[in-house]
């Protein structure tokens, strides 16, 4: 989990830095180690490169910069915002679990591999990546 946060918050890294925008972060209470880690990428994070590696074959550090000293806590039974980022975060879920042959019959009867084809494709990032045409980006 730490390396998949790990990759994520470098993503957020590169993508405020490219656009010249600040950035948030929430963070569902009762995870602590989730915001140590957030805490520690502003002054540490190592970052690989894309082009097989760097010189002296090691990562840099590449600090979490332009957000917020602090990632916002809050109580998902609490936040509307939360609770609509876990129901995306689902439906991206069920959807690769489904590409990839591994959900169960149930939810696939039910529908769960078609949860995320429902969000309008206004409202998803279709630039995030380019290897998949539905904003997807596998960590």
């Amino acid at each position: 989990m730490q390396a998949a946060l790990l990759g994520l918050l470098q993503r957020f890294g590169t993508q405020t830095k490219r656009e010249q925008t600040a950035g948030m972060v929430f963070f569902d209470e009762g995870h602590t180690e989730y915001a140590q880690l957030y805490r520690k990428s502003q002054a540490y994070m190592p970052v690989g490169s894309n082009r097989g590696g760097w010189a002296d074959g090691a990562s840099a550090n590449k600090p979490l910069g332009r957000f917020i000293e602090d990632g916002n806590q809050k109580r998902s039974d609490g936040s509307f915002f939360l609770q609509v980022a876990d129901m995306v975060a689902y439906a991206a879920l069920t959807k690769l679990k489904a590409e990839a042959g591994k959900l169960s019959t149930k939810r696939l009867a039910l529908g769960h591999d078609k949860l995320f084809d429902q969000i309008p494709k206004t409202s998803l990032n279709l630039k995030a990546t380019t290897k998949r045409n539905d904003g997807i980006v596998k960590i």
